[in-house]
């Protein structure tokens, strides 16, 4: 250990300003980036413990956390909160056990609280507090929904109010991220609520999502029925597109096919009343006779005898039976379906680009184009008739593909992820430290060599020529001297003794190698 410090010291006291400067600057670099490695690599992995918090149940959880020295970071405006990943799933269970999160409402906690003597009115009003927060939880089960508030409103029924005030309800919902909720979610609060509280109906409940208004009595009727026919058109055309997919994909085999659909459906309602006549079986119902009697005066100048003349008028009413049938049609019937089909039928390749061949040695007999559009129109039930049409395209191209190894350099690359790669980074810390120490090693041995040929300089040149010794010591550092006088000097000794500096330059070279 003596010797390394006096090595060192020796090094040190040999080497110029600058030099010194520059190890300096190494050795409080290397140092710095060892803290922050070492400070890196000890640091927890932070992963989310609870979100979409209350400022409450928040201050509770990291107020607990404290209190055990559990190292967490809260963010997100205190709605969420991360803690150690080794530790996530005991520390849940932990705060589980101590009633958090509390989720934001005590529901009917609030009941147990009353005491004696309580006022009819206050009663009330924590009973619908209770109902109000059961609400919010029964709500926040709802996938993507991270937080809800429910509001309630109750009036008063009173004997002598003319007009009867229906109670409502209003919930307000906070999604994760800029996710929505579907159609049949807003039907199904709208009832939930609407079931859960005495006397309010679903028109009564108004839905906010994300501050846009989803259901409510100002909501736009066009709009939800246009909503729902907008969902309706998807469901449709997604089940008869993954349902001629599936068909194709088990004949021409998985990515040869892709089949997209278009549906248009009505907008309109429609009713219709039809009343069909059984004239077959009709009978007489009632038979009315009319009978009317005259005289006629003889014409001529002749004395003849008036003429009597009657009129009999009949009338036959009939009963008949007739059948009437009366039909609705609401918005959503299918007007028309459009499908386009894309197939390859070209022969399979596999990596070598030969086609491949089936068990039995021949070549796998692929449909035509008709054959598809056939079976696609079956499978779909696309049939003409007076009020739904319908068209069908196949076309017949090479799908684009990507090589099977390709794709496999694909998933793999896919492990390089910022995840993986900082946990790398972290392991190798280590390694980043021992690699710093052998640099600066290495600037200590190259320093202390340096110092050693300086100081065996004088001892290489004493059995050197009068010519030869104008020459330079190899050893010697070249900044002791200027370099002109040094180039004169090489070129005087090259001119008067060429034989003499060659074997010193042969010696230099022995010598270098000999080290």
């Amino acid at each position: 250990m003596a010797n390394v410090l006096d090595n060192l010291r020796h090094v040190w006291q040999q080497a110029s300003l600058t030099h010194r400067m520059m190890l300096i600057g190494i050795v409080v670099g290397l140092l710095a980036v060892v803290g922050m490695l070492v400070h890196w690599s000890t640091k927890p992995d932070l992963v989310l413990l609870y979100g979409g918090l209350s400022q409450g149940d928040a201050a509770q959880i990291s107020q607990k956390l404290r209190d055990e020295e559990i190292p967490h970071k809260v963010k997100d405006g205190g709605t969420t909160i991360l803690a150690p990943a080794q530790r996530i799933h005991e520390l849940r269970l932990t705060m589980v056990a101590h009633g958090l999160p509390a989720g934001g409402s005590d529901g009917y906690k609030i009941l147990d609280r009353d005491g004696l003597g309580i006022s009819p009115f206050k009663e009330k009003v924590n009973f619908v507090r209770a109902i109000s927060g059961e609400l919010e939880k029964t709500l926040m089960l709802i996938h993507g929904v991270i937080n809800a508030r429910v509001m309630l409103v109750s009036p008063d029924q009173r004997l002598m109010s003319r007009g009867k005030q229906e109670a409502s309800a209003s919930v307000y919902l906070k999604t994760r991220g800029s996710g929505k909720l579907s159609r049949g979610n807003i039907l199904a609060v709208t009832n939930l609520v609407a079931g859960a509280v005495k006397g309010v109906r679903p028109e009564k409940v108004v839905v906010v999502v994300n501050g846009q208004l989803e259901a409510g009595q100002e909501k736009d009727e066009l709009a939800a029925i246009s909503g729902s026919l907008f969902e309706r058109k998807m469901q449709v055309e997604q089940y008869l597109s993954s349902k001629a997919e599936d068909m194709l994909a088990r004949v021409l085999g998985p990515g040869r096919a892709t089949v997209k659909v278009d549906a248009t459906l009505t907008t309109k309602t429609v009713q219709r009343t039809k009343r069909t006549f059984d004239l077959a079986n009709r009978t007489e119902k009632k038979v009315n006779t009319t009978s009317k009697s005259g005289f006629t005066s003889g014409k001529g100048r002749g004395k003849s005898s008036p003429t009597t003349t009657k009129n009999k008028t009949e009338t036959i009413e009939y009963d008949t039976p007739y059948s009437t049938e009366q039909t609705a049609e609401g918005p959503g019937v299918l007007k028309s379906i459009a499908v386009a089909v894309f197939v390859d039928l070209s022969e399979p390749i596999d990596a070598q680009g030969n086609g491949k061949e089936g068990e039995a040695g021949a070549k796998k007999k692929m449909p035509t184009v008709k054959q598809i559009e056939t079976a696609v129109r079956n499978a779909l039930g696309l049939t003409d008739s007076g009020e739904l049409t319908t068209s069908i395209t196949v076309v017949d191209v090479p799908f684009q593909r990507v090589a099977s190894g390709q794709g496999e350099l694909t998933e793999e690359a896919g492990i390089f992820s910022t995840d993986f790669i900082l946990e790398m980074v972290r392991r190798g810390s280590l390694g980043v430290v021992v690699l710093g120490m052998l640099l600066a090693l290495k600037i200590f041995k190259g320093k202390k060599a340096m110092a050693g040929d300086a100081e065996t300089a004088p001892g290489e040149g004493a059995g050197a020529t009068a010519g030869a010794s104008a020459l330079p010591s190899p050893a010697q550092p070249q900044f002791k001297g200027a370099d002109k006088a040094l180039k004169m000097k090489i070129s005087t000794a090259l001119t008067n003794n060429p034989d003499q500096v060659k074997q010193l330059f042969l010696s230099w070279i022995e010598s270098s190698q000999g080290k």
